[in-house]
């Protein structure tokens, strides 16, 4: 299978979801059909590509399977709106933030710590499409916590690489550390807001802390890293 025919095919399931096909068994027999072709993907950088997306259909899939609490549900019907691989990486990206933005509301009203955690959880989903868009190559424009290389894709820098808080005239190498020191990130201050957003923490969380994640702590000679997700 090429890699084409991968991603036209992801997008006939995500579309026929909710239409076309209504029964999670069936969505999650046709994803594993596609997972099955996938592995034949020629080109390793095509091959992990679609790996990342399969993962964004298996939380299609459990969503459909365990539709949950009515605050859960509206958080998964959010999620799959906004996941809808439908118009530009400029529209998806747009749909995919407010998506991540509209969850956050839904979580605020859950009744029960459960459930708000629960329909926080269908963030993930979409961050990770955030994080493919701008693996394609389709970044923002530059702005505060964004370098770009003169000749290349967008580099997401720490601020401090960028406004020159606390960092000399660095460059970044290819190695993602720059010739001051500061490792790279990979966290811009979009994903930082989310993690500061008080309404994604669970009680006890600091600031910036994914779930169920100690604090990072930084060790002798290094830098500390920026919140933001992991994949």
């Amino acid at each position: 299978m090429e890699y084409a025919e991968f991603d036209a095919e992801r997008r006939r399931i995500t579309n026929a979801w909710g239409e076309e096909i209504t029964d999670p068994a069936v969505l999650r027999t046709m994803v594993e059909n596609l997972r099955r072709q996938a592995a034949t993907i020629p080109g390793q950088q095509d091959r992990l590509k679609a790996d990342r997306y399969l993962e964004t259909l298996d939380a299609l899939v459990d969503a459909a399977r365990t539709p949950g609490s009515e605050t859960v549900q509206r958080a998964s019907d959010a999620m799959q709106r906004a996941v809808a691989p439908i118009g530009t990486a400029a529209e998806r990206r747009l749909r995919a933030e407010e998506g991540i933005a509209e969850i956050t509301r839904i979580a605020a009203t859950a009744p029960t710590q459960e459930e708000h955690d629960a329909a926080l959880e269908h963030i993930e989903t979409l961050a990770e499409t955030l994080d493919l868009l701008d693996a394609e190559g389709d970044q923002p424009e530059a702005g505060p916590g964004v370098a770009r290389a003169a000749d290349g894709p967008s580099i997401i820098a720490p601020r401090s690489a960028v406004d020159g808080s606390g960092v000399g005239e660095s460059g970044i190498s290819d190695s993602g550390v720059g010739e001051s020191g500061v490792e790279e990130t990979g966290v811009d201050d979009r994903t930082a807001g989310f993690a500061n957003d008080p309404a994604l923490r669970r009680p006890g969380q600091f600031p910036g802390q994914r779930s169920g994640a100690a604090p990072a702590r930084p060790t002798t000679g290094s830098t500390p890293k920026a919140p933001g997700r992991e994949f």
